[in-house]
């Protein structure tokens, strides 16, 4: 319990931005004692177990909170807890598995978990934003403009005169999306933006490489809205300070500059927009502040990370041409060992290879089982088989696809643990991938496993 107080005096002391600790933040540490009955004292706060405490100096490395366009308004409570001494068994009732996890509590009840970057005042933020009002209403070109110029991020935009399914699912939305978008209600337009919802890019982010906005063409649902935000949300390069989780590969560029400042922000962004434009739907790109390098790099950076573990470093000086170059390199597989991918690939059950993986295991609009495995071993020739069969039953939302790890390097957030080794990849993409557990796998298991996690997405969509 000391080290956290000694980690606290000790970034308030020796920080450069010592305001971070100020008399609207209020920090606890709680232990297995006495959590149960505290935590409930707590209308709303931030719950943070943590395991590592090199993790923890991260996650309250001082910043400005301005940087992330924090309102010092409202208090905030934080909650410690110490996973490895007095507080192990909260964190285990949790699931606690990461070095540093974020939880959000109200009256002593988990509500949700912090998913975004390790900083303490990006939780802030997030927490903060979780109760702003869903929407703003604006209801003359003035109020349209005013919300328009006070923008930093994509924001959403409803055009809605009267009570439609579309607007009601433009609602729900945004009180499932308000902590990481500003949403607004526009109730006076010209009649041909009834009933529309725009995704709308603010000015200082605008340029010739991408559109502006992006109009919603699909039905009055909130999944697929939620979906359309989704996948449109960042355009074709985000500042790596966003909420939300980014699917891999990513290529990250650092700049040493002030990406603060909008104008510097866009030019950095269009040096990086001249090349992203042509790997669309093959690799997903950032802008970064300097961070703290192990080495002397030189500015622009350029790092490509297929997963969290998997990262490969651009040395060349930063063009267009090298970094076009640097990456499809690695997207094409030309350092990674791989075979030729098939030219007569199963329906049913795929053959992946390193070269096509990306493609067909982390890109695929379905979910994905994932089958590793090693031909230089034994391995039950009765797997494949099974797994087609399900294959078949399931063929509209499932993917069965092997790949041989003796021939083809693993990519991604993957590892190769016995043979085989299996893996559920949802399609959303937004979980990490589930290890199956291949003692268990028979035919009709194995198909009930896949009924079961289809049917617990479509109710989880209807609630």
């Amino acid at each position: 319990m000391l080290f956290l107080g000694w980690v606290i005096t000790s970034l308030f002391i020796f920080s450069s931005h010592p305001q971070r600790y100020n008399s609207h933040e209020y920090i606890f540490e709680l232990t297995d004692q006495n959590f149960n009955e505290k935590i409930k004292s707590f209308q709303q706060t931030l719950v943070i177990f943590y395991k590592n405490h090199e993790d923890l100096l991260k996650f309250l490395k001082a910043e400005p909170e301005n940087h992330y366009g924090i309102e010092n308004e409202d208090p905030v409570y934080l909650v410690y807890l110490d996973c490895n001494d007095f507080g192990k068994n909260v964190c285990a009732k949790y699931g606690v598995t990461e070095n540093v996890e974020v939880k959000i509590f109200e009256e002593g009840i988990h509500k949700i978990d912090y998913t975004g970057p390790l900083s303490k005042n990006l939780a802030v933020k997030y927490l903060r934003n979780l109760n702003k009002p869903n929407y703003v209403e604006l209801k003359n070109q003035k109020d349209i403009e005013n919300f328009m110029l006070n923008q930093e991020n994509m924001f959403i935009l409803g055009y809605f005169t009267s009570n439609t399914n579309l607007r009601n699912a433009f609602l729900d939305v945004a009180n499932d999306l308000k902590h990481i978008y500003n949403f607004a209600l526009i109730t006076k337009f010209d009649y041909s933006n009834r009933d529309k919802i725009v995704l709308q890019k603010p000015l200082h982010l605008q340029n010739k490489f991408e559109p502006a906005s992006v109009t919603y063409q699909g039905k009055s649902n909130k999944k697929d809205i939620t979906n359309f935000i989704e996948k449109n949300k960042h355009g074709l390069v985000v500042l790596s300070n966003d909420y939300s989780t980014i699917i891999y590969p990513l290529a990250i560029v650092y700049f040493d500059v002030d990406l603060k400042n909008p104008q510097i922000l866009n030019y950095c962004r269009n040096r990086v927009l001249q090349v992203a434009y042509k790997f669309i739907n093959k690799t997903n790109f950032a802008i970064s502040p300097r961070i703290d390098f192990k080495k002397n790099v030189t500015y622009p950076h350029v790092i490509l990370k297929v997963s969290e573990s998997k990262i490969f470093e651009m040395v060349e000086k930063f063009t267009s041409e090298n970094l076009e170059q640097f990456l499809n390199n690695i997207l094409s597989n030309a350092l990674v060992k791989s075979e030729e991918v098939p030219k007569d690939n199963g329906d049913i059950l795929v053959t992946t290879v390193a070269k096509n993986f990306i493609e067909v295991v982390l890109k695929s609009p379905k979910n994905v089982f994932l089958i590793l495995y090693n031909s230089k071993q034994n391995i039950d020739s009765d797997l494949f088989t099974s797994c087609e069969d399900a294959a078949t039953i399931f063929q509209d939302e499932l993917i069965v696809t092997k790949m041989d790890v003796s021939k083809n390097q693993i990519l991604g957030p993957f590892e190769f643990y016995t043979n085989p080794t299996m893996f559920w990849i949802s399609k959303n993409k937004n979980s990490k991938p589930e290890l199956y557990n291949p003692e268990m796998f028979s035919s009709g298991r194995f198909i009930k496993f896949v009924e079961n996690k289809i049917l617990s997405k479509y109710n989880k969509d209807e609630v």
